[in-house]
């Protein structure tokens, strides 16, 4: 995906996420919406109520996907180490505190 992209621009990595997970993601959505259209010619209104809305919740779901998402971290994402978790939770004190751990282990072992 985008977060483990090896590409170091915002496009290449939006570029390499959408080239491994695309065609996933749109024949995942494609089987989805194709076998809900399946309900919606059923004479119990619950099975063509169901199927309308997996059908356009797969579609909505695609669309903001592909043209939405896409778009927006390809403009705004994140680039680096940005929005990694083990910086944020390795914040000062955290890392004052093992500082002085690694600081002691090294003065035990000489």
């Amino acid at each position: 995906g985008y977060h483990d992209a090896e590409q170091a621009t915002r496009q290449g990595r939006i570029q390499e996420a959408l080239a491994a997970l695309g065609p996933a993601i749109l024949g995942g959505g494609l089987t989805t919406a194709g076998a809900a259209l399946f309900c919606t010619p059923c004479y119990i209104f619950l099975f063509v109520q169901l199927g309308v809305m997996l059908v356009l919740n797969t579609v909505l779901g695609l669309t903001f996907t592909f043209l939405f998402l896409a778009p927006l971290l390809a403009a705004f994402g994140p680039t680096g180490d940005t929005g990694q978790l083990l910086p944020m939770l390795l914040c000062r004190p955290c890392r004052r505190r093992w500082s002085n751990e690694e600081q002691c282990e090294k003065t035990w072992r000489g």
